[in-house]
């Protein structure tokens, strides 16, 4: 029984340091309205993903540390950690 105990422990902790953090958000510009087809990218990977026509995008990242790159054509680039994403993701133009 106390094996059976320390295997299911085990299990747990493996599969909690394992798991993914899913990421949704939104990318808009600076008067509100969605951006389509930034890419967002998960830094030091090659994990990313664009936003589609109302700017909404999911990805999934290793760590809460993670740090997203947002990139689009005629607009600054923005690096945003985890910690710091709120609801939506603001972009200003160059």
């Amino acid at each position: 029984m106390k094996n059976i105990f320390l295997i299911l422990i085990f299990v747990f902790t493996v599969v909690a340091c394992t798991s993914d953090t899913v990421v949704k958000s939104q990318v808009v510009d600076q008067n509100g309205e969605p951006i389509e087809k930034v890419m967002v990218q998960v830094m030091s990977s090659d994990i990313f993903v664009m936003t589609d026509e109302d700017g909404q995008f999911t990805i999934d990242t290793k760590e809460r540390g993670d740090e997203l790159i947002f990139k689009k054509e005629g607009y600054q680039l923005l690096i945003k950690n985890l910690a710091d994403l709120n609801q939506k993701v603001k972009l200003i133009p160059k």
